[in-house]
């Protein structure tokens, strides 16, 4: 798309001044958002889980977390995502757990929750 543009506009008139620092500053915007989405994920430790998401991290100790769960986003992501649930304090989403419509991505979602709700079976302590 972005070479689409710069195409047409050697072909026609100059554009204005401000359209080439626009379009530079969009593509920066999206590259970086990119960038951030692409270290998602949740990582296993021996005292918890660390949960990375676009725009921050949170970190719990196995003793605060209920569950595990594929659920459908009541935000503006849609399809199911991944979500860690604590105990009597709401639920956070995990980015990286996603699978994008295909059966195989939702097979690998399905599995990334077991394994942390068997995880959290065998390191959780109850409340």
């Amino acid at each position: 798309m972005v070479v689409g543009v710069i195409v047409q506009s050697f072909t026609r008139e100059p554009e204005p001044w401000y359209v080439y620092p626009l379009l530079v500053l969009g593509l920066v915007a999206w590259l970086a958002f990119v960038g951030l989405a692409g270290g998602a994920g949740v990582y296993v430790r021996d005292s918890g889980v660390v949960i990375v998401n676009p725009f921050g991290f949170t970190s719990l100790r196995w003793d605060e977390i209920e569950r595990f769960s594929l659920d459908e986003s009541p935000t503006f992501v849609q399809g199911p995502i991944g979500r860690v649930h604590r105990r009597g304090r709401g639920s956070t989403m995990i980015w990286g757990i996603r699978p994008f419509g295909d059966p195989y991505g939702k097979r690998q979602a399905q599995e990334a929750i077991a394994f942390l709700n068997q995880t959290l079976a065998s390191n959780g302590k109850p409340v």
